[in-house]
C-alpha cells in the first residue's frame, strides 16, 4: 500500500497492476482486534507515479498472485483493508517488502519471474526465515562491472531456497543495498552499486 505521504522515497511502479482508493470511513477496530478502513475504487490499472492526497493505492507485480483480484475491481467498488498482528503473539514491530520470494520453501514463480528492469539482475537486499527459526539477512553487491553483477529476483529466490529457507521475502535494493559489518567499530562495506554514495531507503 502506498501513500502520499511515503511517496516521497517510493511510489507505485508504473508496469504494477494498481488500484486507487479513497477512505469511505473512519478505521476502526473489530471485536476480534483487526483493525479495519473502508474504501471507495476510484481507478484501476497501471497507476505509477506520486499519490494524490487523500488516497491510497494498492500496488502488485502484474505477474504477481493477487494481479487479478486487483484488476477485477472496477471505479465505485467498495473495499475493506484489515490487518492484524493477533496471530503472531510476541510481535512487536515489523518490517514490509516486495515480492514476497519463498513461501513453504517454495520459490513463488509468479512474483520473481518477468522481464522489467525490477526483476532482471540488481543489489539486492531480502530477509528469510527457516523451519527452525534461523534469521536470514542477505545482501548481494552488484552493478560493479568486473567483480559483480547482482542477482535476478529468482535467483535471489533459489538463494534462499539453498539456505533453507521457508519463507523468504525481497527488500529494497539497488543502491541501497548495504552489509555494515563492525569489527572495531569501523564499518565494514559501502552502499553496492558504482557511486558508493548512500541513498533514501524505501522499505529496507
Amino acid at each position: 500500500m502506498f501513500t502520499p505521504e511515503g511517496a516521497t522515497l517510493e511510489r507505485p511502479p508504473a508496469a504494477a497492476t494498481s488500484a486507487r482508493l479513497r477512505e469511505a470511513g473512519p478505521a476502526r477496530v473489530r471485536a476480534d482486534g483487526w483493525a479495519e478502513t473502508a474504501y471507495a475504487v476510484e481507478a484501476v490499472g497501471q497507476l505509477g507515479g506520486p499519490v494524490p492526497a487523500g488516497t491510497v493505492v494498492l500496488s502488485t507485480p502484474a505477474a504477481g498472485a493477487a494481479a487479478a483480484g486487483l484488476a477485477a475491481l472496477e471505479p465505485g467498488d467498495e473495499v475493506t483493508v484489515a490487518w492484524s498482528f493477533a496471530a503472531w503473539p510476541g510481535i512487536l514491530d515489523s518490517s514490509g517488502g516486495n515480492p514476497t520470494l519463498v513461501r513453504d520453501g517454495r520459490v513463488l514463480s509468479g512474483n520473481v519471474d518477468g522481464t522489467t528492469p525490477f526483476h532482471r539482475r540488481n543489489p539486492r537486499t531480502a530477509v528469510g526465515a527457516t523451519g527452525d527459526g534461523r534469521l536470514l539477512l542477505v545482501t548481494v553487491d552488484g552493478r560493479q562491472p568486473g567483480h559483480s553483477v547482482g542477482m535476478s529476483l529468482r535467483e535471489l529466490a533459489e538463494l534462499f531456497v539453498g539456505l533453507g529457507a521457508r519463507a523468504a521475502i525481497n527488500l529494497d535494493g539497488g543502491g541501497s543495498t548495504t552489509m555494515d559489518q563492525r569489527h572495531d567499530r569501523q564499518p565494514g562495506l559501502r552502499p553496492s552499486g558504482a557511486s558508493g554514495a548512500d541513498g533514501p531507503a524505501g522499505a529496507a
